[in-house]
């Protein structure tokens, strides 16, 4: 699952997609530049599933660490994943949303994060709430820097990290 909008940011599916013996449904939201359905893997030999989810801006201001996936719980209930990877931050909605929908449909699946934040900010009591939720829910972290992870223990979190720039 990914918020990015932008196209290059799908070339890491393409390069996961080329391993053997899985199989990827990949959550966008739109307009992400791919159209639901399948698409080849970086190498061409094989496919992977693409599906654009409706979604809702808070607020009407668009925002990746606040959107709200309008049909996550459809799509877990129906592909029933052995990992779920959600690329987005543990303060943002969509985390919560797909942590959620992991533990209704998915228990057994690992959640995997990915956090770009090397900066401990004062947060509103809603955010905080949401990121607590996600910490507990994650069983692993992709971090950008050892800054992010550093930010991840401060904020209580004892889950496995892998520090892993992101690259599109």
């Amino acid at each position: 699952l990914s918020g990015y909008q932008h196209p290059s940011a799908h070339r890491k599916v393409e390069l996961l997609a080329d391993a053997a013996n899985i199989d990827i449904l990949h959550l966008t939201i739109p307009p992400s530049g791919l159209s639901d359905g399948a698409h080849r893997s970086a190498s061409g030999a094989r496919q992977y599933s693409s599906m654009e989810v409706p979604v809702y801006w808070p607020h009407g201001k668009i925002d990746p660490h606040r959107v709200v996936f309008r049909s996550t719980l459809t799509a877990m209930r129906r592909f029933r994943p052995d990992i779920v990877h959600c690329e987005q931050e543990q303060e943002g909605l969509m985390a919560a949303q797909v942590a959620l929908a992991r533990f209704l449909f998915a228990r057994r699946a690992p959640l995997i994060l990915y956090s770009w934040q090397n900066i401990l900010r004062k947060r509103s009591l809603p955010v905080l709430a949401i990121c607590r939720y996600t910490l507990h829910a994650a069983q692993h972290i992709l971090c950008a820097s050892t800054g992010a992870e550093n930010v991840l223990r401060v904020q209580g979190y004892k889950g496995g990290t892998t520090v892993a720039p992101m690259f599109g």
